[in-house]
């Protein structure tokens, strides 16, 4: 009954995050421009990262800002979206791709340091 019980629980907290990778493109478009001003929203790309990393643009920049949820990466909060210039993505994958490798907050702050 405990075994059951244990994986019922992790079912329940496993449904939100297949809930969130689910989500549609226009879902995905209006919750990540969110950190956008209001007067440059519309133009605002929008990109994600599959499961190996790559980035996939689901709405082309109009204005050269682009949005993106990364409620996805490790030690963020549950609703974390962020808005930047495109010439700052790659510099963004670069850290996206240290909290991922790291064990815990110093050595991603270690390895982030090193890059510098």
């Amino acid at each position: 009954m405990q075994r059951l019980l244990l994986f019922v629980l992790a079912a329940l907290l496993a449904a939100p995050a297949v809930s969130l990778a689910q989500s549609s493109d226009e879902e995905l478009i209006d919750r990540a421009t969110m950190a956008a001003p209001q007067r440059v929203r519309g133009g605002a790309g929008v990109v994600r990262w599959d499961a190996n990393n790559n980035r996939i643009v689901v709405k082309e920049s109009e204005n050269g800002l682009v949005c993106w949820d990364r409620s996805d990466v490790p030690g963020t909060a549950p609703f974390a979206v962020q808005c930047s210039a495109e010439a700052n993505l790659p510099r963004f994958e670069q850290n996206r791709m240290f909290a991922y490798q790291a064990a815990d907050a110093d050595e991603r702050r270690a390895l982030m340091a090193a890059s510098e």
